[in-house]
């Protein structure tokens, strides 16, 4: 009788070990929200995972709190797998094309992968990041978080892939300012006629004073009269001469040739450059927008030391 009543508690503790309570979500949550207040927790249509709603916004949970994603939740149990495949819980490439097949047509898979998340895999496609469990039965395209070590980790994803598309870009398709010593490297998408470009330029001597150098990707946001001086600058003798010229707000002498700039705006927006200026930085991470100079070494410092 003590055995079975020992059973019956055990069964009893692992069936409630995974169950999110307010409270544990509320202490899991705050690491990255500040009071959070949460209306309505309850499980949603994947297993395991709790429907969190604050302040309007659903998020979703891992039952033990370690995990936090945004929606919205996306549920392909209606689509057919591949044909005579068994599931085995480890997805597949094939598995992952046919369930983006409704979602995403034509998707381009490139990567494929397990997450930190237990059973769901963390697929790049069309330079997106989205996740799928192991079944291909749901998926979602986050932001995914790990909660306890506070970390984003599409955002991680997203930095490498930044990194890599920068590596592709390289520096003979872009225009240097650099010191004689430098510590420091920024990637800085940049458009001729653009104001706060040309105010960040005016200050390019102080930023490279403390000791960063500054890589220029020509990129045209604001219409084709910018388009056609960045062209005309990247098809100058002196590069840097025309761009000294064209940040001043003065006449760039016009000129054709080939040039990077049509590539260079699909790799922006490949990376989510909504605005110019923005800088790539050393570990990925993007920032838009006018950057003083004391501002942006603290910047590339901490991205250095990570």
């Amino acid at each position: 009788m003590k055995r079975l009543l020992l059973i019956v508690l055990l069964a009893s503790v692992c069936a409630n070990a995974g169950a999110l309570t307010k409270e544990q979500a509320t202490e899991h949550l705050s690491m990255l929200l500040p009071s959070p207040d949460i209306s309505q927790i309850k499980l949603s249509a994947m297993p395991g995972i709790y429907e969190v709603v604050i302040d309007g916004t659903t998020l979703y949970m891992t039952g033990d709190g370690g995990f936090m994603f945004v929606g919205p939740l996306r549920d392909l149990r209606g689509q057919a797998g591949p044909a005579g495949q068994a599931n085995t819980g480890v997805l597949t490439r094939e598995q992952a094309e046919k369930r983006l097949s409704k979602p995403f047509p034509n998707a381009d898979i490139s990567q494929i992968k397990p997450s930190a998340m237990a059973d769901v895999y963390e697929i790049v496609a069309d330079n997106k990041v989205l996740y799928m469990t192991g079944d291909g039965g749901f998926m979602f395209t986050g932001p995914l978080f790990d909660l306890r070590k506070q970390l984003n980790l599409t955002e991680q994803t997203k930095s490498q892939m930044r990194l890599d598309a920068i590596n592709r870009i390289g520096d003979g398709n872009s225009i240097s300012y650099a010191p004689a010593k430098y510590d420091y490297t920024v990637n800085v998408f940049s458009d001729v006629d653009c104001p706060y470009c040309q105010k960040f330029h005016s200050q390019i001597d102080e930023v490279n004073a403390l000791g960063i150098r500054v890589n220029y990707v020509l990129i045209s946001l604001v219409g084709p009269a910018s388009y056609r001086n960045g062209v005309s600058v990247w098809c100058a003798k002196d590069r840097r001469a025309a761009l000294n010229l064209g940040k001043q707000g003065k006449a760039v002498e016009q000129k054709k040739c080939d040039n990077p700039l049509a590539a260079n705006l699909q790799m922006a927006e490949l990376l989510g450059v909504r605005a110019t200026p923005s800088f790539l930085l050393s570990n990925g991470r993007l920032l838009i927008g006018y950057k003083q100079p004391q501002e942006l070494l603290e910047e590339v410092k901490k991205a250095a030391a990570e």
